[in-house]
């Protein structure tokens, strides 16, 4: 298996959060929270069901890159957009806390970059939604809005993904089809949260910026420190 960190602008530990919404049981049911709509609009155009991708679409269409120099590739081109003057690639290889031998190893990759980091809403939109662009110049009429989302998946089975934006807030999501199966969800299900700038403490509240409800980013943390433990990044 292999892991794969891809860091831009800056990167920051992950933290628990302060508290949590909590089920009958005392645990979060983190699955209800990821299943919640992004729209609370009564319009009954947000009742109307949404476009389901299968926990596997990640995976399943890194198959797009026949070598993984292609996709080194796109996230060349993704580096040179965000204006980074450079990006680093280091591997490392360590032990594997799921391996039951001390020879059971993880190979970890990290991609580093100094170009302009994300928001909350651009990592949702840019790396864990269809579609969505905001680059003006589409002239060649060849956006589909895949590029990262083959690209990470056909290098890794969990891509780690830190950055910042130009406020200071710190933003951390997961791709990963292998995620979800794990935690035994249909749909593809990505953990994102976001922290205050300055501080520890986990974003609170919506915005155009940081779409994302608190409940969202909390169940996110939790399953990023709780149900992925043995990854390279714990």
């Amino acid at each position: 298996m292999c892991m794969l960190h891809v860091m831009q602008a800056a990167s920051h530990p992950l933290a628990a959060p302060p508290g949590g919404a909590a089920g009958p049981s005392g645990v979060m049911d983190v699955t209800a929270v990821f299943a919640e709509s992004d729209d609370e609009d009564d319009h009954p155009a947000a009742r109307l069901p949404t476009f389901q991708v299968n926990h596997t679409f990640l995976e399943d269409n890194a198959q797009t890159h026949t070598s993984a120099m292609s996709a080194f590739g796109d996230v060349f081109d993704n580096a040179r957009e965000s204006k980074a003057r450079s990006l680093r690639i280091s591997s490392a290889s360590r032990p594997s806390r799921r391996g039951k031998s001390a020879r059971c190893l993880q190979s970890v990759l990290v991609l580093s970059d100094d170009g302009r980091g994300m928001s909350e809403r651009e990592v949702r939109e840019g790396l864990m939604s269809i579609g969505y662009t905001r680059k003006t110049d589409l002239s060649s009429g060849r956006h589909y809005g895949f590029g990262a989302k083959t690209a990470l998946p056909r290098l890794a089975d969990y891509a780690l993904v830190f950055t910042r934006d130009r406020s200071g807030r710190r933003t951390v999501g997961l791709l990963s089809s292998s995620f979800s199966r794990a935690i035994d969800a249909d749909q593809l299900r990505l953990p994102l949260c976001t922290w205050e700038a300055g501080r520890d403490a986990l974003l609170t509240g919506a915005s155009e910026e940081a779409p994302l409800r608190t409940r969202q980013r909390e169940a996110s943390l939790q399953m990023l420190l709780e149900e992925c433990e043995g990854l390279p990044y714990l």
